[in-house]
């Protein structure tokens, strides 16, 4: 279990970390790219206390954020999107998915003796790894995220293994979940704050 949250932490953090130390805060170009999507982060997040179980509905981001920004664009960011539209619960959900399968392609890639099994467990895991730190920065086209995680199930149960949540992975995702958005409402805060400028 450690492995797992250490391997979502450094596939969150890494493209994060190379965000803030090149030029993806500059606006010099004139286009104000960074500084809206930060705004946008921040009315996600704004969203997310208005309406902490529910969110403010699916599909309903882009006209939130109208309303709270004047920018009427989405979040670039699947996580700060899940988590404005969905609440709480729902970014807890979109968290466990990626969890659950991390959690049991690791353990097929390690438990299995064909190589190409292996491999193809390995391809499957870096794939959702993939979309996971991308999900960061971009909004994800969902449909091919959640085929993703389908394969991954049906190539975990073909080889025997049905990975179940414990109390434990609930626990990590929770963690994951509090963790993401306290460092979004920090960087929010430093953003606006002209720390990062």
């Amino acid at each position: 279990t450690a492995l797992i949250l250490g391997a979502i932490v450094l596939v969150l953090a890494a493209p994060l970390v190379g965000f803030l130390t090149t030029r993806g805060l500059d606006d010099s170009d004139g286009s104000k790219s960074a500084s809206h999507r930060v705004e946008l982060w921040a009315a996600g997040l704004e969203m997310a206390k208005e309406n902490p179980i529910f969110g403010v509905g699916k599909m309903r981001f882009k006209s939130s954020a109208r309303q709270k920004t004047g920018l009427s664009l989405i979040a670039h960011n699947s996580y700060v999107e899940n988590l404005g539209e969905t609440g709480f619960p729902g970014l807890f959900v979109y968290i466990a998915l990626s969890y659950i399968s991390i959690k049991g392609l690791w353990h097929v890639s390690k438990q299995v003796s064909d190589p190409k099994d292996r491999s193809l467990a390995l391809a499957l895991l870096a794939s959702i790894c993939s979309y996971a730190a991308t999900s960061m920065f971009v909004t994800t086209d969902f449909i091919l995220f959640y085929v993703q995680l389908g394969i991954a199930a049906a190539f975990c149960s073909l080889n025997g293994f049905h990975p179940r949540l414990t109390r434990n992975d609930f626990l990590w995702i929770a963690l994951i979940e509090v963790g993401f958005v306290l460092f979004l409402r920090l960087f929010t805060a430093l953003f606006f704050a002209g720390v990062m400028s």
